[in-house]
């Protein structure tokens, strides 16, 4: 629930997204992951990322995904 939070940068590391992590974060736009596009896709959790706030795509290293 941090509303002065604009942008996130996920680590190629990442093993999964919980539920609602960016809740309240109403002026989240932008999340940047390190890894490829087709590793954002089989991570678990994934469609919880936009829960609560107006991300509209996702920057990986080989392009971006809509949401």
């Amino acid at each position: 629930n941090c509303t002065s939070l604009k942008e996130v940068y996920l680590p190629s590391t990442i093993m999964r997204i919980n539920e609602c992590v960016f809740e309240g974060c109403s002026n989240l736009s932008t999340i940047s992951y390190g890894g490829r596009k087709r590793d954002w896709v089989s991570l678990p959790g994934r469609q919880y990322i936009s829960d609560g706030c107006d991300i509209k795509y996702i920057v990986c290293s080989d392009g971006q995904i809509e949401l």
